[in-house]
């Protein structure tokens, strides 16, 4: 079996991109009914890494920090 190491949030800052989709955290309803929205753009913190995001939802763009945001299999390419 293998085990991986990285550093701290390591892994959730690379899973966090501009185009992603996520899917907003609420600790109040169940996870059915948590809103989905991509990733605009990354708020990053003094020290230059991501700490919050704003997130473009059916309900607006909203910011949120990255730990309430979870990362779903899927990126959105513009065809712009």
């Amino acid at each position: 079996m293998f085990t991986c190491f990285a550093g701290a949030g390591t892994l959730s800052i690379q899973s966090k991109r501009v185009g992603y989709v996520v899917i907003e955290h609420d600790d109040f309803s169940p996870r059915l009914r948590w809103n989905m929205g991509v990733v605009q753009e990354l708020i990053l913190g003094n020290d230059g890494l991501s700490r919050a995001a704003h997130v473009k939802t059916g309900n607006g763009l909203l910011a949120r920090p990255r730990v309430k945001l979870n990362s779903i299999e899927l990126y959105v390419v513009d065809t712009q």
